[in-house]
């Protein structure tokens, strides 16, 4: 559709640019980036599902919103 325009912006990136500072974008992707980490230990056994929740518990509500069922 020629000249479309998306309510919410082209990309993610451009949304995150808009709706969250600089310091709120480093605080989401270390929290990513430690639930990755977190995600990657459980699935090579590095760590049991129990060492998982008690790491998980660390992380804010918005990441643990988005936590995968197991």
């Amino acid at each position: 559709m020629s000249g479309y325009i998306s309510p919410i912006g082209s990309s993610w990136e451009e949304l995150r640019l808009e709706l969250m500072t600089p310091e709120e974008r480093a605080e989401s992707d270390a929290k990513v980036k430690a639930l990755g980490e977190l995600l990657d230990a459980l699935d090579a056994g590095i760590m049991t599902q129990e060492e998982f929740d008690a790491a998980f518990d660390d992380l804010n509500q918005p990441v643990e919103a988005r936590r995968p069922a197991f």
